[in-house]
């Protein structure tokens, strides 16, 4: 598995991976990723679609935040979430499901005014990516020119609570059987239907995976805007252990020493009485029903016996990873937080630093 991205900047290129680097402007680039066949390979959108509006928020009430120069509806067709970019809820994201000429409504449990959103607070608004739009044509997953007899898959986990969760199942038609089978994406639970799912929409923080079984190796080209506010990703519990499929967030690779993950987890005194895992995949295994390769916890360095760090669950007795072992979080692919049972269901918040500054 090979995967490169380009970082395309007015003012400046740079390296940035596994340290701090500096653009210009907000740039846009796009990620490669190879799908090998006849395997599983986890994806996560890399970068973000263009904005459709970013502007300093007028008024809040409940969760309709006020706004100028708006256009009725435009943020609803195509589906579109609004991101915070500053002040309290800085990074967290909510689906919009209205909005007028003045104003932009937004689903959210607890009101955005009640959570410390403010007038004047700054947002975007970002379409989805959708399956027609992330993968276009069946780019980087493969065609079925047959959907009953389907040679490839978008995946995407069950957002039920659990462990080893199900996915749901996802396949490009090419057309090239029409008019039996017109072009377009297919629930894989309802292919008589035809192509009802291309506007299903991919969430950003969440990872999903492509399933080759009978097309060639694939290669996915994503291209959009680079983040420039560190996401809020949303680790949910319930009282059953519950596996959370997360998106690695950043269009570079990150470390596991350096994504502060061990802010969503719990940390433990004992390496040998774990509670929760961030769990990785190994890209370059060409496997279907991939495990994850392996499993990590984080220690709190309470007891003199275990440093604080990162420790290899199937070699805690080597110390927590050395720093110069660095534990890649690959761009544009996926992992795995596992959370053991809390007393009712919620989420905490992950937060990664971003491991670029952008200069505007």
């Amino acid at each position: 598995m090979k995967l490169t991205y380009s970082l395309i900047l007015a003012a400046a290129s740079c390296g940035m991976a596994f340290g701090a680097a500096t653009a210009y402007t907000t740039p846009v680039g796009y990620v490669t990723i190879d799908v090998p066949a006849n395997s599983d390979t986890t994806i996560a959108p890399p970068v973000e679609q263009a904005p459709l509006y970013s502007a300093a928020s007028t008024g809040i009430a409940g969760n309709v935040v006020s706004a100028s120069r708006l256009t009725s509806g435009a943020f609803v067709s195509p589906e579109c979430y609004l991101q915070v970019t500053s002040g309290a809820l800085i990074g967290q994201r909510f689906h919009i499901s209205a909005n007028d000429t003045t104003t932009i409504t937004v689903d959210s449990t607890t009101e955005l005014q009640t959570l410390g959103f403010a007038s004047l607070d700054t947002i975007k608004v970002i379409p989805y990516w959708t399956l027609s739009t992330l993968f276009p044509t069946g780019a980087g997953v493969g065609v079925s020119p047959d959907p009953s007899d389907p040679s490839s898959f978008v995946m995407a986990s069950s957002l039920d609570y659990g462990a080893n969760k199900p996915y749901k199942l996802y396949l490009y038609c090419d057309g090239s059987l029409a008019p039996d089978w017109v072009a377009g994406w297919y629930d894989n639970d309802d292919i008589y239907s035809g192509p009802t799912a291309n506007n299903v929409r991919i969430d950003s923080s969440r990872m999903y995976a492509v399933r080759t079984i009978k097309v060639s190796a694939q290669q996915l080209v994503v291209t959009g805007q680079v983040p420039d506010v560190a996401p809020v990703v949303k680790v949910t519990v319930d009282t059953v252990t519950n596996d959370n499929y997360i998106a690695s967030p950043y269009p570079v690779d990150v470390s596991l020493q350096a994504s502060g993950l061990q802010s969503a987890i719990q940390a433990v005194d004992d390496p040998t009485a774990p509670i929760e895992f961030v769990y990785l995949y190994d890209e370059n295994q060409i496997l279907r029903n991939k495990p994850a390769s392996k499993g990590y916890l984080y220690v709190t360095g309470n007891s003199p016996d275990w440093p604080a760090g990162w420790y290899d669950n199937d070699d805690v007795y080597s110390g927590p990873v050395a720093a110069s072992d660095v534990i890649v979080l690959k761009a544009g692919h996926g992992l795995v937080i596992r959370k053991a049972p809390y007393i009712s269901a919620g989420s905490i918040p992950w937060t990664p630093d971003l491991p670029y500054t952008i200069t505007k």
